[in-house]
């Protein structure tokens, strides 16, 4: 049996946390949807937003200590992205690009990476790489930033799924490196 939620669309037995869960996703798709991020959402509100979602699965899992209530997958790739967007002033470009996932204002083609581990995985070189790490508290911090071909060289060898992974501890070594002309600016630095 089918029920809708308040914006008439169908939940398909939706109970509980579960309900409360999927409510709390739909209000992220809200917050982070393409509309919102050109009307100006601002990276105050955005990081914000950030911390309440993991106020509300600290929550929920202190409710329902035998469940998980992990933000992961495309939910944490997305806020990254977004995030991204607002920090760095970047284009987004369309969903499951096959190897950026943004454009700078100079044209500067960059892949976007964010973690909650020690490690990020990368399918191919990118022109340039930005990798964040979410700390659990759902703040946000930059590991690399610059240009991927040392991040590319670095990496482990092609696992089975096609990817080739890098811990966050070479990657910090790594940005080190990285002369200020090959970063990315953010919105508060001087242009590029």
């Amino acid at each position: 049996m089918f029920r809708r939620d308040n914006s008439g669309e169908k939940m398909a037995g939706w109970k509980g946390s579960s309900r409360f869960f999927y409510l709390l996703l739909r209000l992220f798709h809200g917050i982070f949807s393409k509309d919102n991020l050109l009307k100006g959402c601002c990276l105050e509100m955005l990081e914000e937003k950030i911390r309440e979602l993991y106020r509300i699965t600290a929550e929920l899992e202190e409710k329902y200590p035998e469940q998980r209530f992990t933000p992961d997958g495309h939910l944490i790739g997305s806020i990254g992205e977004v995030y991204a967007a607002e920090k760095y002033g970047l284009s987004l470009l369309e969903a499951s690009s096959e190897k950026h996932d943004a454009r700078s204002a100079n044209g500067r083609l960059i892949q976007i990476k964010i973690t909650q581990t020690d490690r990020v995985s990368i399918y191919s070189e990118p022109d340039y790489l930005l990798v964040m790490k979410m700390k659990h508290d759902g703040t946000i911090e930059e590991v690399y930033n610059g240009k991927g071909a040392a991040p590319w060289e670095n990496a482990g060898k092609v696992q089975k799924n096609g990817q080739r992974s890098i811990g966050l501890r070479k990657l910090a070594s790594l940005n080190d490196a990285v002369p200020p002309e090959d970063r990315i600016r953010r919105l508060e630095q001087k242009s590029e």
